[in-house]
């Protein structure tokens, strides 16, 4: 059986109040804390990383990591133990949208993870954290 893709996008209204990350390299580092939890099978932690720079209600946060550990689970033995994450890509478009790209290695199959920043006025927010079992997307325009 083809294992499909899993995806999981979360387009962020920028409603409420969050912490704000106020470069991009502090956008690179709260992606990459992410990465690394989510590579240590620990996705419900990677998302609570993200939650000061995220405006929604913790509630919605906590669910997105349980959906995802859920998910994780129906592929952990098709797709082998955690490995680690690696950066693979830092996309900036125009002022105000950046994009980090990780790779989460596992032992027989590679994963995307991604997280992009708004910047609506001086500092960033999280605005879509994505996840896939689609690595290949990385070598053409959809990565």
């Amino acid at each position: 059986m083809k294992v499909q893709a899993l995806a999981l996008a979360l387009v962020v209204p920028l409603a409420g109040h969050a912490s704000a990350l106020s470069t991009i390299d502090a956008t690179k580092q709260a992606c990459a804390e992410a990465a690394e939890k989510f590579a240590s099978n620990q996705p419900d932690f990677a998302y609570s990383a993200l939650m000061p720079y995220w405006p929604l209600p913790e509630e919605e946060i906590q669910n997105l990591g349980y959906q995802t550990k859920a998910q994780l689970a129906m592929v952990g033995d098709r797709f082998g133990a955690m490995i680690g994450a690696e950066h693979v890509k830092t996309t900036i478009a125009g002022q105000s949208l950046v994009k980090h790209v990780f790779l989460i290695k596992r032992e027989k199959h590679a994963m995307r993870f991604s997280c992009v920043f708004y910047r609506p006025g001086k500092d960033w927010l999280v605005n879509a954290v994505v996840w896939d079992d689609k690595p290949q997307n990385l070598f053409g325009n959809e990565g």
